[in-house]
């Protein structure tokens, strides 16, 4: 995942903690008795160092290793060395605790948003990576969202919208819905390499692996129904491990590519626009998830959409909701974005009434 923003605010971070860091070093070798005698026998042992090296001017590194008294010296002042840098983060861990003072913003990536693994830190990276998307409105979760695992969800709530003998008759399609969500996040969580793979909570069962399920997702149903909270799930999941997931409506999608013609078109676009949209159309390249709310032919032109699709990278997974169904899909977009759509893709009906009118 190389999003240079980030990689900015990581530096600025790592540049303020060395700061802070460096002013705490001096602010105790000033006021603490045990630190300034601790470097003073080092000073005196490295002096004694200096000493013994100019006894033997002239001589090679091979000679310096045969002299006694240097190497004796040399051990001496590596180990104070060692003791004194010790004694030192000890009494700067003491410092903080008792004055509640911070160096880093993330003690456990210390601002690099990289852990000793080499994994992406999941403890501030998702949150980095959350508020750079909702700027570049490529993060825009449902407002009724809550963050939850993707296989969470109370299938009660759909009792509401249907009669009891609907529901009864449909309870397995909710339940089957909200299983293969959890799969479908665990799939991409398993072969992203960005990610920091932990035993997760979600159990799968052999017969779930990511060689049975579909690169891809399409949600359709009626308005409401809870397409776009399935996606959410799953979306936020991704980003709370660490891995790059979008969310944006398709309106937003529309937009960006009516903006790239029309910049491509002007003889003196701007170039804050320019940077802007050429922005979103990298990042949208990086992502690992892109999840298209609320597909219609009213958003995103079959221009704009074979566009997308002839664009998007092999290793990217694709999320979108609609309240069209496969077969008015290939009407309203044709056989050629038909194909593309649903290659390697698994539909997901919801078998609801509007749980929006039902809250």
């Amino acid at each position: 995942m190389k999003l240079n923003y980030l990689q900015n605010i990581y530096q600025t971070r790592s540049n303020q903690a060395e700061v802070r860091k460096s002013g705490l070093e001096e602010y105790l070798y000033a006021h603490n008795d045990e630190l300034k005698k601790r470097r003073s026998q080092l000073l005196d042992l490295r002096n004694s160092l200096l000493q013994a090296m100019h006894k033997t001017a002239g001589l090679d590194d091979k000679d310096l290793s045969a002299d006694q008294e240097y190497q004796r010296i040399k051990e001496a002042y590596a180990l104070k060395e060692a003791e004194l840098q010790a004694f030192l983060q000890a009494e700067m861990l003491n410092y903080c605790q008792k004055h509640n003072y911070r160096i880093y913003y993330c003690a456990y990536c210390q601002d690099t948003g990289v852990l000793a693994n080499k994994q992406a830190c999941k403890y501030c990276l998702p949150a980095q990576l959350a508020a750079y998307l909702q700027e570049l409105g490529l993060y825009r979760l449902p407002l009724s969202f809550k963050a939850q695992q993707p296989d969470q969800t109370d299938i009660s709530i759909y009792a509401r919208a249907n009669s009891p003998a609907d529901f009864q008759a449909e309870i397995a399609n909710y339940r089957t819905n909200y299983k293969y969500a959890a799969k479908f996040a665990q799939a991409i969580l398993a072969e992203t390499a960005n990610s920091s793979i932990s035993p997760s909570p979600l159990a799968l069962s052999s017969s779930s692996s990511k060689h049975n399920l579909k690169h891809n997702i399409i949600l359709y149903g009626v308005a409401g129904s809870g397409k776009s909270y399935y996606a959410a799930k799953i979306a936020s999941y991704l980003m709370q491990e660490a891995i790059l997931a979008l969310y944006l409506d398709s309106e937003k999608l529309g937009d960006l590519y009516v903006k790239r013609d029309l910049l491509a078109a002007s003889f003196n676009p701007d170039s804050r626009q320019k940077d802007y949209n050429n922005t979103c159309f990298a990042v949208m390249q990086q992502a690992d998830l892109i999840v298209i709310d609320d597909l219609s032919i009213n958003t995103v032109s079959p221009k704009h959409l074979l566009s997308f699709l002839n664009n998007v990278p092999q290793r990217q997974h694709l999320i979108v909701t609609t309240n069209y169904s496969p077969n008015e899909l290939q009407e309203a977009y044709g056989e050629r974005i038909f194909s593309r759509l649903f290659q390697d893709t698994e539909p997901v009906s919801f078998k609801t009434n509007d749980l929006r009118l039902f809250h």
